[in-house]
């Protein structure tokens, strides 16, 4: 439980707040230069004057709930400060603090904008399941210990930029949008974290853990990967330049990457022959290139035919008694009109005008379908033309826009997915349709 003690000292201000950590810390002087400071880490080995200090100079804030705006620019805190589970309803701003030792903010909840811009953990720096609803900012942050983020989760975008976090513990959080742009990551556990959308341009991750790490999309350009861990990574439609290198990458086994992302590389950025084989290595092109030829074009083209024969036979049928007249007639009508009916009314009674029949539903469905399909088959028809000119991979992401608006962004993925979705429909369309043309009675003696 947070000291009532501190909760009013911090009320009062900076200047009173560090003036008592001034008294603090001059206690601790004399007690060094009185030979009674005695740690060696443990409570068995401190004097009892150390413990008694310590007490005092720690300050405690766990659970207490911030109801305000806090401010804590310029804070010093002389010994460590404990922030578990305490809960910042508005904005809060650690800005330019010292923290002499620890500092744990571990289940931490911060409702508010967050900014910790130029302090100095000089201990021990614990965010452990700790949230941020919204925007964080850690730029300019000295980490002199240990940096534990396990499970930290920034809801909105968060700000490294400046900051040393070389070894740091980011496994199991989640990162999206993050910028970490030419920030030191070497040696960082990125273990199942989501960096979804990440700014790294320029970052050093070398020796880094990215295994099950998710970087869609995340921009890696001059990012520097040697020696670092990428077994089941997730880098599908991460951007890479010339500059990006992999040199000695380890466990890549698995790893998601895009065709065109590994062909902006030099030298595929140093990625062997065998690195590339155990690779998971996706190609867009190929991904439309594959729906729509092989196994799955035959099954298209025998639905397709399924699709048309009942309206193909009527058109054929009715053909012999169409014929040319000078002048309407009642007992006559077009035979594109006969057609509409025909369709309309799924066969019954045509004759009599049109009225609705719900395999008309299964006729649009289907065509729809085919609509879209022939959409995909003349865009991968022209990637595969652009690929034969040039004898290089297409400029081809699938999550390129077709249309963009200010409410509505419509991507090539989007038609892939419901293409996907409904050849599954056409199917069971065609097929039902099929059947309920092949339930007509005919006579037994024509």
């Amino acid at each position: 439980m947070a000291n009532q003690r501190d909760i009013d000292r911090c009320k009062k201000g900076k200047d009173q707040w560090n003036k008592w950590a001034t008294k603090m810390l001059d206690g601790r002087a004399k007690l060094i230069n009185n030979k009674k400071w005695k740690d060696d880490g443990t409570d068995e080995g401190r004097s009892e004057e150390t413990i008694d200090w310590m007490d005092a100079a720690t300050a405690d804030f766990s659970d207490h709930i911030f109801e305000d705006h806090v401010d804590f620019q310029g804070f010093v805190f002389p010994h460590r400060a404990i922030f578990n589970a305490a809960s910042f309803r508005k904005n809060v701003r650690f800005v330019s603090v010292d923290f002499l030792e620890g500092v744990e903010f571990n289940e931490a909840r911060f409702h508010g904008n967050t900014w910790f811009d130029g302090s100095n953990f000089k201990g021990d720096a614990e965010f452990q399941k700790a949230s941020f609803d919204e925007y964080a900012q850690f730029e300019r942050v000295v980490f002199e210990r240990a940096k534990k983020f396990h499970q930290v989760i920034f809801y909105e975008s968060s700000n490294f930029r400046q900051s040393n976090l070389s070894r740091a513990d980011f496994s199991n959080a989640i990162l999206r949008y993050a910028h970490l742009e030419d920030v030191n990551l070497s040696g960082v556990n990125f273990k199942k974290t989501l960096l979804t959308g990440a700014n790294l341009l320029s970052a050093d991750l070398q020796n880094a853990d990215l295994e099950e790490a998710s970087l869609e999309v995340a921009n890696l350009e001059g990012a520097k990967l040697h020696n670092s861990t990428l077994k089941n990574a997730n880098m599908q439609r991460a951007i890479f330049d010339h500059k990006t290198r992999f040199d000695g990458a380890k466990k890549v086994d698995g790893c998601k990457v895009d065709r065109y992302a590994l062909e902006c590389l030099e030298d595929y950025g140093g990625l062997t022959v065998g690195a590339r084989m155990v690779m998971d290595i996706h190609d867009d092109v190929a991904k439309l290139r594959a729906s729509y030829s092989g196994f799955l074009q035959w099954v298209h083209i025998a639905s397709l035919i399924g699709f048309l024969f009942p309206y193909l036979w009527f058109v054929v049928a009715q053909y012999g008694s169409a014929k040319f007249l000078p002048e309407n007639s009642d007992n006559f009508i077009p035979l594109w009109q006969a057609l509409l009916q025909f369709i309309f009314t799924g066969g019954e009674d045509w004759q009599s005008g049109f009225h609705f029949h719900w395999s008309f539903l299964l006729f649009l469905a289907a065509l729809v379908y085919n609509g879209l399909r022939a959409l995909l088959l003349m865009k991968t028809k022209k990637l595969e033309l652009a690929e034969d000119a040039s004898g290089l991979p297409a400029a081809f992401n699938i999550i390129d826009e077709i249309y963009l608006s200010d409410k509505f962004v419509l991507r090539w993925e989007h038609l892939y997915r419901a293409s996907r979705v409904g050849f599954i429909i056409y199917l069971l369309a065609v097929l039902i349709n099929l059947w309920h043309f092949f339930t007509m009675e005919i006579p037994l003696n024509p």
